[in-house]
This record gives C-alpha cells, structure tokens and sequence, in this order.
C-alpha cells in the first residue's frame, strides 16, 4: 500500500497484490464529511451511464 496524491479532505492510496491487482482507495473522517463517498459515488454511477469516459466502477463506500 502506498500513499498518492496529498488531498486536503482524503487520503487516497494505491493497493496492490501478489497477483497483479491494484485497488485505488480513500480514506476520510466520516464525521466531518458525511455522505460524502455516497454521493460522490452516485455521481460517478451517473457519469457511468454516460459512457463518454471511462468511469472507475466503485467496490464499497462505507
């Protein structure tokens, strides 16, 4: 696992496996920001839907 990018509300890191998979992930204080993967996850659905770019498909948001 390794750190990327130095956001000022996340903090995201790379993931990688033994088998050559890499998970990108996020990080946040749920209390200063709540609902805040949820709806950025629907915008990500709806951008998806689009299929104008290619959308990043999301495993979890808890």
């Amino acid at each position: 696992m390794r750190q990327v990018g130095r956001g000022s509300i996340n903090a995201a890191y790379q993931l990688s496996t033994n088998h050559n998979s890499r998970w990108f992930a996020k990080f946040n204080e749920t209390r200063s920001f709540p609902q805040l993967f949820v709806r950025e996850a629907t915008g990500l659905a709806l951008l998806q839907c689009k299929r104008i770019i290619r959308i990043p498909e999301t495993i979890a948001c808890l």
